[in-house]
């Protein structure tokens, strides 16, 4: 199965390190250098967090959070703060890759629940 790679997600740390989280293609993703199809996605929870802040800035900011769940209890975490688009220039926040990234996985995961449906 041919699974083009066209871009490329990964967490930011200290503004220098990169780890790659996700590779998209056009029939699904790769994770942890395994293949899964659109299908694969069970659910996807989206949630905030506050900011464990620092004296007087205590708590005044809200950082997003996704947990993408796979078969087989697998999951992942996409942190907002952190999550950059690799071939992108760094943005105030990070949140565009994030914010980009969700509703991709979502709009996909949805996209491949219908044309199952529409196969029977």
């Amino acid at each position: 199965m041919c699974n083009k790679v066209v871009v490329e997600y990964g967490h930011i740390h200290l503004s220098i390190f990169y780890r790659r989280v996700l590779l998209l293609g056009m029939r699904g993703f790769i994770f942890r250098h395994k293949f899964y199809p659109w299908s694969s996605i069970v659910k996807i929870d989206v949630w905030q967090e506050p900011w464990p802040g620092y004296g007087w800035a205590y708590e005044t900011k809200l950082l997003p959070r996704a947990r993408v769940h796979l078969p087989g209890d697998r999951d992942f975490l996409l942190r907002g703060d952190a999550l950059v688009k690799r071939g992108s220039a760094l943005k105030s926040g990070y949140m565009s890759a994030y914010d980009e990234l969700v509703s991709h996985l979502q709009e996909m995961r949805h996209s491949a629940f219908e044309a199952i449906d529409g196969d029977q």
